[in-house]
């Protein structure tokens, strides 16, 4: 609510879903006018950074699922990134 996300009524998927906590993070990051960079970093280091790379290592390891296999790599990828863009921005 500090940053003007809130559930919407009647959602009943947890606040921690990875799908919920990136849609958070692109209303952040497409708002940067209204949320600061410093803001959009402290969300990704409180909300996603601390298990996201587990999650996608997860996602690889998974033997039956072929098709998630697949996102935890691009997840990988794409964290990484964003945490090497986070790091080269403080």
């Amino acid at each position: 609510a500090q940053l003007g996300i809130e559930r919407q009524e009647g959602v009943t998927e947890s606040e921690d879903h990875i799908a919920s906590l990136c849609d958070a993070m692109a209303i952040l990051i497409r708002n940067p006018d209204e949320i600061s960079f410093t803001r959009q970093k402290a969300f990704y280091n409180d909300h996603l950074q601390p298990w996201v790379g587990r999650f996608c290592n997860d996602l690889q390891a998974a033997r039956c699922a072929r098709f998630y296999r697949s996102v935890g790599f691009f997840g990988e990828a794409f964290f990484s990134f964003e945490e090497q863009l986070f790091s080269m921005q403080t």
